[in-house]
Formats: C-alpha cells, structure tokens, sequence
C-alpha cells in the first residue's frame, strides 16, 4: 500500500512488542471507547495504581500509540487520546506477540459488534445509519490495495470533518462527553485476501 500521511501508520515490529502488553492494550481500548481519558480516570477504572496507568500511557505515547490532547489539561493532569494503527508488515516480530495481537484484535471486533447487536433497536435511526456488511470479489493485489487506500482515506476524511464539527461547536472540559444528537461511533475497516487453500490451482479452465 502507498504510504499517505492521511494514513494510519503501520505498526513496526518494535512497536508490537512495546504495545503487547495487557495493561497496554487495555488502556488503549479504553480511551477508543471514551475518546478521552487522564490517567487517574484510567487508574479507577482499571483498579490500577495511576503511577502504573501514567508509565504506561507514557509508553504508549512513546511509541505512538497515544498522544497528548492539545489545549487540555495541566502540567499535573494530562488528557490522553488513542492514535490510529495498523498492523500489516510483522518482519521480525516474535510470533507469540502477533498472534497475541491479531487474537486481541479479533476478539475486540466480536464482543463490539455483540454489544452493537444486542443494544440496538432495529428500528432507530442509529441502527439505519451503520452497516454490516461482507462483500467479496476476485481481485488482484494492486486492485486490493487501491480499494484499501481509499476506504482510510474516506474514513479520515470524515473523521476530521466530525471533528472540525465538535471544535466549531464549542470544546469541553477535556473534550470527552458525548452531546446532543451524537455517539461514539467505531469502524471497523478489513479487507484481506482468502487463505490460499480456497483457491486451488488444479481447477478445470472455462475452455476444457
């Protein structure tokens, strides 16, 4: 895929090992669910320490996984929102930590569309409003790769719009609570190609 700033960035093998960590991981899915969080507002919903929840946001943050929300907060109380990733090159990562990452993953997509499912009613204007939906083509790679591109790039596009929305509206306090008429709202973007054994080679040609 051709890298575009607009993108989220790929994660590097380095930055696999650095995020695998539970609390991590937990942290990180905690401020995507919220939008934004200190470490203290972590710390109790965790049950850790807001020592451990600070070292461990500055970690991620390190790592970019994190950042600082600007104009929020104090030198002693700091706000914190997830930065987008993704993982398609592993190199040299240990195994371990991409299947624990890929299983991480896989299991936050299932128990997000379970809780969408079961709290939604059929008939509301929120449930109109989102999709799911699975839709397969033959393709090659480079066709693949286009369609991925342009997908993040509409979905960058209105993500910054949403946002541009909420600044022009007034920020709160930590830019955290929903307001009138809005959700949180959570993508779920994945193309991929079948494993291979679904595509044997051995097939009979049209013309035979």
């Amino acid at each position: 895929m051709d890298e575009d700033k607009n993108l989220p960035v790929a994660m590097t093998p380095e930055q696999m090992k650095a995020f695998s960590h539970p609390l991590r991981m937990r942290l990180y899915r905690l401020l995507e669910d919220q939008g934004q969080a200190t470490a203290s507002m972590l710390a109790r919903q965790t049950g850790e320490s807001s020592g451990q929840t600070s070292y461990h946001l500055r970690q991620l943050a390190k790592y970019g996984f994190v950042g600082e929300v600007e104009g929020s907060g104090s030198s002693r109380q700091r706000w914190w929102r997830a930065q987008s990733f993704s993982f398609e090159d592993v190199g040299t990562a240990p195994a371990v930590v991409v299947e624990g990452l890929r299983d991480w993953t896989v299991e936050a997509v299932v128990n997000d569309l379970r809780r969408s499912v079961a709290g939604s009613a059929r008939d509301s204007p929120w449930s109109e409003a989102g999709t799911l939906t699975t839709y397969t083509q033959w393709m090659t790679s480079e066709e693949l790769a286009a369609l991925t591109t342009e997908m993040l790039r509409t979905l960058k596009r209105h993500s910054e719009a949403a946002e541009q929305r909420r600044k022009g509206e007034g920020k709160m306090p930590g830019d955290t609570s929903e307001r009138a008429g809005e959700r949180r709202v959570r993508i779920f973007l994945h193309s991929f190609s079948l494993p291979d054994e679904h595509h044997s080679h051995d097939r009979p040609q049209a013309d035979e």
